[in-house]
């Protein structure tokens, strides 16, 4: 009986040893994106991890060792202009263009502004390096990566359900050819005509000069105004990714070159 205490013990501490405490950043004004983030971070929590989560909506269900901030009002701040679903649904680039530019910059302000991440850092600011792993929903509100300097630089994990957007592989220095790969924001399947390669590099073009001069100054001066300015870039964050985790399959997508840490 005393060996089986011992053992109970021990097998008690290396449970409490292995977990780690894992913090979610899962911001996109979308319930569809809030669904993905809640299954991972649920199997996560079913192994024993700590995780957190700061959302835009709230669980389903009470998760066990899950805990969240929610910043609901993301959502009333994002689609009060119902111009904004509107244009997004237009597949023509000059309509979708001001419309995402508007989506993104009003739900990342209202994001970093919210109550939610107030007390995500209030609870966490006397603590050098609270989380072990902090995954990040690339698809919006870049700033928030912020808080990875801020909690002790732990390892970073992006992931999409974008595809496999450029915007994040090509930070991991993975290049995608556009004469084969066709862009995200184009109808071209793998076999394209010349006039379809023509097309899909003007997109990549498009997204690279979208991503470098409209987005990450934006992200960047908001991450510095809501977190201090001694921070690095925005971009020099996203590429200290450990992994990056991409909506994409060769059997559904077709094959395409990644390196070993795009997944």
């Amino acid at each position: 009986m005393k060996w089986f205490c011992i053992i109970a013990i021990v097998a008690e501490c290396l449970q409490n040893i292995t977990a780690a405490k894992i913090l979610a950043l899962c911001a996109v004004a979308s319930h569809s994106h809030s669904l993905w983030c809640y299954q991972y971070m649920a199997a996560l929590a079913e192994r024993g991890h700590q995780v957190t989560v700061l959302g835009v909506d709230k669980p389903k269900i009470k998760i066990p060792n899950l805990s969240t901030f929610i910043a609901e009002e993301v959502y009333e701040a994002t689609y009060s202009n119902h111009s904004i679903s509107e244009w997004l649904s237009d597949s023509r680039i000059g309509r979708m263009y001001p419309a995402f530019k508007v989506w993104d910059e009003v739900s990342s302000t209202t994001m970093l502004h919210s109550k939610a991440l107030k007390e995500l850092r209030k609870q966490n600011e006397n603590v050098k390096k609270p989380f072990d792993l902090i995954i990040y929903d690339h698809g919006n509100a870049q700033a928030l990566l912020g808080l990875v300097p801020l909690f002790g630089n732990p390892p970073l994990i992006l992931a999409t359900t974008f595809g496999s957007p450029q915007w994040m592989t090509f930070r991991a220095g993975n290049i995608f050819n556009p004469a084969y790969v066709p862009s995200m924001i184009t109808s071209a399947g793998q076999h394209m005509t010349f006039y379809q390669r023509c097309e899909n590099l003007f997109y990549y073009i498009f997204l690279e000069w979208y991503t470098r001069f409209v987005t990450e100054p934006f992200q960047d001066q908001l991450m510095r105004e809501v977190f201090g300015s001694h921070l690095p870039h925005v971009r020099d964050i996203a590429k200290q990714a450990n992994i990056i985790i991409v909506n994409h399959h060769f059997a559904l997508n077709g094959p395409r070159p990644v390196l070993p840490g795009v997944v």
